[in-house]
């Protein structure tokens, strides 16, 4: 064997070592250190004996923060699937819950509005699991969700005092389309 052919396999061998390396480096920090949504559990469709108490405890404390209407009824919109009480969609109503290590972690609720908008009603996740990227997790559900119903707008609106609901948002590239002051809600929309 000649010198330049030694030369050779030794480079090839070093770049072979040096690729492995950075491969098993990659994988060891993605599973050491990946962002906490990735362990998450699995989002599941509203199962009505295993989650209304949950969702309706949410509206409870949070009220709020889920509804302008301080008389919203929680179990219209979970026993009809209708947003807002509404009749007309009836059944339309898309709601999914997140669940972890099967303790139930928070909800998404939606509905596609027309043939292409979508509209976001609710997501929100216990207090005690806040922190954690659920809700980003939540809200990337219902997202595909309307790509796959070939919805290309969704809408979704916040009160403006919501600084935590609005900062998600804006990160996961919703843009800000009108902010009423007197009522103190800011709304959003993003395209898909």
């Amino acid at each position: 064997m000649t010198q330049t052919n030694r030369s050779s396999i030794g480079k090839l061998l070093l770049i072979l070592t040096l690729s492995f390396l950075a491969i098993g480096g990659a994988y060891y920090y993605h599973t050491q250190h990946r962002p906490v949504f990735w362990m998450q559990g699995p989002i599941s469709e509203y199962d009505s004996a295993r989650d209304k108490q949950e969702i309706l405890q949410l509206f409870k404390t949070d009220l709020y923060w889920l509804s302008a209407n301080p008389e919203y009824d929680a179990a219209y919109m979970l026993d009809n699937r209708a947003p807002g009480g509404d009749s007309r969609h009836a059944g339309q109503m898309q709601i999914k819950v997140l669940r972890d290590n099967d303790a139930f972690v928070g909800f998404v609720a939606y509905y596609k509005k027309t043939a292409d908008e979508g509209f976001l009603n609710f997501v929100c996740v216990k207090p005690e699991m806040r922190g954690k990227h659920y809700a980003e997790k939540l809200m990337k559900y219902a997202e595909d969700d309307f790509r796959a119903q070939g919805v290309h707008r969704i809408k979704l609106l916040t009160r403006t005092i919501n600084h935590r609901a609005r900062a998600l948002y804006t990160r996961m590239g919703y843009t800000v389309t009108s902010i009423d002051e007197v009522g103190g809600f800011v709304y959003y929309t993003k395209a898909l």
